[in-house]
């Protein structure tokens, strides 16, 4: 029976019965979701610290979102 590229991937990094690490990606959406908000609040408001301040608050939102993750 074949076997998918990402079945052979895991068996090799993982212990048998272990789960694989989740990754990071948390933070990443969280900075890119912050960057459409703050886009959209500078679009609306002409103010360029809205951009940072998504920025910045998307990332918090994501490293707790990754952290409660696991």
């Amino acid at each position: 029976m074949l076997t998918s590229r990402w079945e052979i991937i895991v068996s090799e990094e993982q212990p048998e019965g272990q789960e694989p690490k989740k990754s990071g990606s948390a933070i990443g959406v969280g900075i890119a979701i912050g960057t459409g908000v703050g886009a959209a609040l500078l679009a609306a408001t002409g103010e360029e610290y809205w951009l940072a301040i998504g920025i910045a608050v998307g990332a918090a939102i994501g490293a707790v979102a990754s952290d409660r993750r696991g």
